[in-house]
């Protein structure tokens, strides 16, 4: 099937809702929002404290945000971006209030601004303390009553359609790679539907659920990145993953969380490379082990094998698995001779 829409939105955040109501709301045409579970798991749910934005102008400027902003991120943000968010935030704020959202007030009827680490001024708006829950519910009711926003819970998208498909070749070369739209599994008819548009924005969030210890949630796979990068779009700062709470590392695992379908799908497939690979049962130690610390491991060792797919006392591997094997060992081998080389530092800002 194929369906044809102004704007494409893959994700439904808040990035992804705000945009769509942009839009729609400005009667550029018709929206698709597309996400894979519902428009309530998202991360934009979780999140907690507030939202900063340049309220109070008499004690408060754009100059001193950006300073605070810079500072908190080492330098490293991009300037132009800082500023640009900077000097939108309260018209971001006016638009959040617009669709139905709110913050709380004092007994004056103001903002009730809060102070947070980083910043030098009150200038935190909040909810109680489930302001992206607050943010949530207003953009969901904002986007399910607009007549010209179309919602499709549960639907997956596999790929962004470029000049690749018309035959085309693309490289990370190419200038100006072109998208179409987009192609989305439907679960009802479990078949991949064509979704044509003259805008689409990928706001499907980070990867952080891909870590086995984290607090982001399950859909934080990193669909819509690694969509870019395999249509040879530009995909920068994966350096950067936001944990939030900080995670404790617990040697007996996650048994007890539920996982997204993915992840167990992913998990099944190495379970059975592993199985199929017959690992030595034996484990080496990190030199954080030789330090004292009894709960770092680099994990199970993975024997060497012969083109064939042999090891010690082994028999050979299924064919469709041997050089997923072979590459998962040249793979594991490099980690470990880095990580003997030199420990593994973490910084927190």
């Amino acid at each position: 099937m194929i369906r044809k829409f102004d704007f494409l939105v893959i994700g439904s955040g808040v990035a992804g809702m705000s945009y769509a109501l942009k839009v729609a709301d400005a009667g550029k045409g018709k929206v698709a929002i597309v996400c894979k579970t519902t428009l309530e798991e998202a991360n934009t749910a979780k999140a907690q404290g507030g939202i900063a934005s340049v309220t109070n102008m008499e004690v408060d400027n754009f100059k001193k945000h950006i300073k605070d902003t810079m500072i908190a991120g080492d330098f490293i943000s991009d300037p132009a971006a800082v500023e640009q968010v900077v000097k939108n935030a309260p018209q971001g704020i006016r638009d959040l209030v617009k669709w139905g959202v709110n913050f709380d007030k004092n007994e004056k009827g103001d903002f009730d601004l809060h102070r947070e680490g980083g910043h030098s001024e009150f200038r935190i708006l909040h909810h109680a303390d489930d302001t992206g829950f607050e943010i949530q519910r207003g953009l969901m009711e904002a986007v399910r009553r607009h007549p010209n926003i179309t919602i499709l819970e549960n639907h997956f998208a596999v790929e962004i359609i470029t000049q690749h498909h018309l035959g085309i070749e693309v490289t990370r070369r190419t200038p100006d790679i072109e998208c179409y739209g987009a192609y989305v599994l439907d679960p009802d008819t479990q078949k991949i539907d064509t979704f044509l548009s003259k805008v689409t924005l990928m706001a499907t969030g980070g990867t952080g659920a891909v870590y086995a210890t984290t607090t982001n949630p399950n859909i934080a796979t990193g669909d819509g990145i690694a969509m870019v990068y395999r249509a040879k779009g530009t995909v920068e700062g994966m350096e950067f993953v936001q944990f939030h709470p900080t995670a404790l590392f617990h040697h007996r695992g996650h048994a007890g969380i539920r996982r997204h379908p993915a992840v167990a799908q992913r998990r099944r497939v190495h379970a059975e490379i592993r199985q199929a690979a017959q690992p030595c049962p034996t484990r080496h130690r990190s030199p954080c082990h030789r330090q004292g610390n009894e709960n770092t491991w680099l994990g199970p060792r993975v024997l060497r094998r012969d083109a064939q797919g042999r090891g010690r006392n082994q028999t050979p591997l299924p064919e469709h698995l041997c050089q997923m094997s072979l590459h998962r060992h040249r793979h594991d081998q490099a980690i470990h001779s880095r990580r003997a080389l030199r420990p593994l530092h973490v910084r927190r800002h």
